[in-house]
């Protein structure tokens, strides 16, 4: 099979609010837990667990040691969610840049999406950034996520502020 370019609309959002309640974690089953020096080995397992029907390959295009100094930056956040001991879904949180905190990657492995956690872990994404007292608190999706994913991020305050029309490249990099 041959990579080809397929039409997407990618849109920017921000947050520049403060976290509602706390109680995103009432779940005694359920854990967010931060990953120091993930092996690039479990990241990318991961990542294509939560992303392969999204077409996110950026991760697994790069060098790993291109990767590795993203993920083990001091300044970059990876999270696991857990549920039962098992990984159900991570967050990557950028903040190598002190104008912003970026939503990297957010996601779940499919069989759990659609029953809050999610919105436990943008909750969690939402509180850490104010810890971190940077704003705005900003991410981007595009139309080959999953069908709610914009519409999910605005019921929960974030605002749209950047829309464009882009080719992406489809890969055929889960199959290799």
């Amino acid at each position: 099979m041959t990579n080809h370019l397929i039409n997407t609309t990618v849109t920017w959002l921000k947050y520049d609010g403060k976290i509602i309640g706390s109680d995103f974690l009432e779940d005694n089953k359920l854990q967010i837990i931060r990953k120091t020096k993930i092996p690039v080995k479990e990241y990318k397992k991961i990542y294509k667990e939560v992303g392969y029907k999204y077409n996110w390959i950026g991760r697994l295009k790069i060098k790993e040691t291109e990767l590795k100094e993203i993920i083990h930056s001091s300044l970059v956040d990876i999270y696991l969610m857990k549920k039962n001991n098992k990984i159900i879904g991570f967050l990557e949180m950028d903040y190598r840049t002190s104008k912003e905190i970026k939503i990297v990657h957010l996601g779940l492995i499919e069989s759990y999406i659609g029953k809050g956690y999610g919105k436990k872990l943008l909750k969690f994404a939402i509180k850490r950034a104010n810890e971190l007292k940077i704003q705005p608190l900003i991410l981007q999706t595009n139309s080959l996520d999953h069908p709610n994913a914009l519409l999910f991020y605005q019921k929960n305050g974030f605002q749209v502020y950047s829309r464009r029309n882009a080719k992406v490249i489809m890969d055929n990099v889960y199959e290799k």
